[in-house]
């Protein structure tokens, strides 16, 4: 397989239909979070994910912010995917689009591979001022960081592909200007320096929100 990583899209498609790859089933892409399949749970994501379902390419898809989580879409199971030898959430009528599970362990052409999705969405209190949408589960509970520390220390991989970044890594350069960064919840990219800590081998191979092919 081919897998080409890509950071957010937020419903827009176009950049896959000048995508140069085959498109015979044996390319596949991931996006690092915030794909805007899930955005609405509504009719509006189908326009969406018919683009994906019908671009050729299989999608692996990493959970953002400013998104569902998958367990809360409508007609998705969980299924076995034999390619990345894990469980995915899928929707049977777009089989093209897999959902990774947070702290799931997957093989990408044998490259382990640990998924950690979700974030705080630094425009929170904008959107909810404005009436747009925010999804209130967007980070990871307490619980289930404590269950994804504990069943991923010690353990090394090839590459971790998440949503943010370990808090070292923050790019401040990008921050959004009219932001007081003193309201927003750095949370999770603090636990990400955890998890950075106890996986060895990954601390140089988190994956950033850059277009880049994987294999």
């Amino acid at each position: 397989m081919k897998y080409i990583v890509t950071g957010d899209t937020h419903g827009d498609m176009r950049r896959f239909k000048n995508y140069p790859y085959e498109r015979d089933g044996n390319t596949a892409v991931i996006i690092l979070g915030d794909a805007g399949v899930n955005y609405y749970l509504s009719p509006r994501d189908r326009k969406a994910k018919h683009a994906l379902q019908d671009s050729g390419y299989i999608y692996y898809l990493v959970r953002g912010n400013h998104e569902a989580r998958p367990e809360e879409v409508a007609g998705i199971e969980l299924t076995n995917d034999l390619l990345v030898k894990n469980e995915v959430y899928c929707d049977p009528e777009f089989p093209a689009i897999r959902y990774l599970k947070d702290g799931g362990i997957y093989y990408f052409n044998d490259h382990k591979t640990l998924v950690i999705g979700g974030a705080y969405s630094v425009d929170k209190w904008y959107r909810l001022a404005n009436g747009w949408i925010w999804h209130k589960n967007e980070q990871l509970t307490d619980e289930e960081k404590e269950k994804i520390y504990e069943e991923v220390k010690g353990q090394d991989f090839d590459f971790v592909f998440t949503h943010t970044c370990p808090y070292s890594w923050i790019p401040t350069d990008l921050f959004i200007s009219g932001i007081n960064q003193d309201t927003v919840d750095n949370s999770t990219e603090l636990w990400l320096e955890d998890i950075k800590e106890a996986t060895s081998r990954s601390e140089e191979r988190f994956t950033r929100n850059a277009e880049t092919d994987l294999v």
